[in-house]
């Protein structure tokens, strides 16, 4: 807090007073101790004017008006994670939720995802009273409402390198109002970017959009930074060598062959001389045509990449994963065997 109130001396007459108005905010519940320090001078006394301290404290208890959550989840490519924001209502009180924010560091930008297809409240229509009651933002006791944000990349480094597990994605800040008039604002714990899902062997898993190469890059450029040593689990070990599809199609026709590129990325430290393998019996719905083996040659290490042509054909209708890709290391005979590509629906 402001240690001088007022830069011109303040003179007090016997028996009056003076009021000041100070804010601070809090960012902890529980209990607080506000200390507040006076020095003054005393007029009166036979050896004249003598500077005076008076201290006081004041104990008091803080508690928090909404219970905030946040999730985040990858999906929405390298560089951009959904994060979803619940507040409850966790006073006695109706609380009204006017403004929410999510606040990014520097390099992101946290925009909501709008479901609703007007921008504005006075631009929308409603069928029934309950529905304006509904988006209006008021929170009954106990009552929750939740909020979706999409966090991305926006300067060109950021785009560059992508979101990684661990990375500070922000926070939200939620605005409220009391029917009386009392308003305040609230901030929710640091979200931070979750881990890839691949190391809990879900078959629903794939690399499209899921963000792992990032996660495998920054595992090992944090490793090689540290000279830390390495361990059979770590991501990088379990993956040293990534494939990622390149804007691949979500739909095909059936018979109908089609080209697809992949990424082959070396997280490693060491050169490998790889070979791309594609699984034919791992294959259901949609597999490879033509050659199912591909040398790669020698690629080099610390993100060194190459990008790789295969065409693959459908052969039965419905949704189905592209799987089966293996990546072998001609060198040491080591098979890294490769998540789902990708998802693709045949017509």
């Amino acid at each position: 807090l402001p240690s001088q109130l007022e830069n011109v001396n303040l003179s007090i007459p016997p028996g009056k007073g003076k009021d000041f108005l100070i804010s601070q905010a809090l960012e902890e519940d529980g209990q607080h101790i506000l200390r507040v320090e006076v020095g003054y001078i005393s007029s009166g006394g036979p050896s004249g004017p003598q500077p005076k301290t008076l201290r006081k404290f004041y104990r008091f208890n803080v508690s928090s008006p909404m219970d905030i959550k946040a999730l985040a989840k990858r999906g929405g490519g390298d560089a951009s994670i959904f994060v979803s924001i619940s507040a409850t209502n966790s006073t006695k009180d109706i609380l009204t939720i006017h403004e929410i924010e999510f606040q990014p560091p520097f390099g992101l930008i946290g925009e909501m995802v709008d479901l609703s297809k007007k921008s504005s409240l006075a631009d929308q229509t409603f069928s029934k009273t309950t529905d304006l009651y509904d988006t209006s933002g008021i929170l009954d006791p106990g009552a929750t409402r939740r909020f979706l944000f999409l966090v991305k990349a926006s300067s060109q480094d950021a785009l560059l390198r992508g979101i990684a597990v661990g990375d500070e994605l922000g926070h939200a800040i939620i605005s409220w109002k009391k029917a009386m008039g009392e308003s305040g604002r609230i901030a929710s714990a640091t979200v931070f970017c979750p881990p890839s899902e691949v190391l809990d062997k879900d078959d629903d898993f794939v690399v499209h959009n899921s963000g792992l190469s990032v996660d495998v890059a920054a595992v090992a450029a944090k490793k090689s930074s540290t000279h830390s040593s390495m361990n059979k689990n770590d991501l990088d070990s379990i993956l040293p060598v990534t494939v990622e599809p390149i804007d691949p199609p979500t739909i095909m026709t059936l018979y109908k062959p089609q080209e697809i590129n992949l990424l082959v990325v070396n997280h490693s430290e060491r050169s490998i001389n790889l070979q791309l393998q594609m699984h034919l019996d791992q294959m259901k719905g949609v597999q490879i045509c033509g050659n199912s083996f591909q040398n790669l040659g020698e690629v080099r290490p610390s993100g060194g990449s190459c990008v790789v042509p295969i065409k693959i054909i459908a052969f039965q209708n419905g949704l189905f994963k592209l799987r089966g890709c293996v990546v072998y290391d001609l060198d040491s005979g080591r098979e890294i065997i490769q998540p789902n590509l990708f998802d693709i629906f045949v017509k």
